[in-house]
């Protein structure tokens, strides 16, 4: 929800819903694919990012207008992708399976490799500013990076099963579920 009412949605045959009153109704917007769509995010209600899977291969759509028109991002051999977040029209990242990571800092126009050293699937990943950024996964894992995926620190989770969502209000205040 961006705040003002307008939601985003996505799922498999490559469905990709909007709601510009809070979820009261929902309009099914053209993707142009019928793609598994794991993950989107909207920075404004014209700008927003989707990823997911196609024949195995990670697919990344993005949108300058609402979602009438996408363009494709990804390249040749990406793994499953699973989450993705951006903190303005430049910056985001992007997780999913072995442990990928992509990080951007023009729009998606280039996606940068990041090397985690994690090897299981990447559920969720939140962006808290151009630089910080927390993700997590299978088998408990938490990655965090201060340096723009640079560098990745492993704090201990406590947990052996599957960590599927974080989300942070601020730099300080974050939840992750499993």
């Amino acid at each position: 929800d961006l705040g003002d009412g307008n939601i985003f949605a996505v799922g498999t045959g490559g469905v990709c819903l909007r709601s510009d009153d809070g979820g009261e109704t929902w309009t099914l917007l053209p993707t142009f694919t019928n793609a598994w769509l794991l993950g989107v995010d909207f920075t404004d209600p014209l700008h927003g990012t989707i990823v997911g899977e196609k024949d195995l291969q990670g697919i990344i759509l993005r949108t300058e207008d609402g979602g009438q028109n996408w363009t494709r991002q990804d390249k040749p051999g990406m793994p499953w992708l699973e989450s993705v977040d951006f903190i303005d029209n430049d910056t985001g990242v992007i997780v999913g399976w072995s442990g990928s990571v992509f990080w951007t800092e023009d729009g998606g126009t280039n996606w940068l490799a990041k090397t985690t050293d994690v090897s299981t699937r990447l559920y969720s990943i939140s962006l808290l500013d151009s630089q910080t950024a927390v993700a997590c996964g299978a088998s408990g894992v938490i990655c965090r990076t201060e340096d723009g995926g640079m560098t990745w620190t492993l704090p201990t989770s406590h947990s052996i099963g599957r960590l599927e969502s974080v989300a942070f209000a601020g730099t300080a205040i974050g939840v992750i579920a499993g």
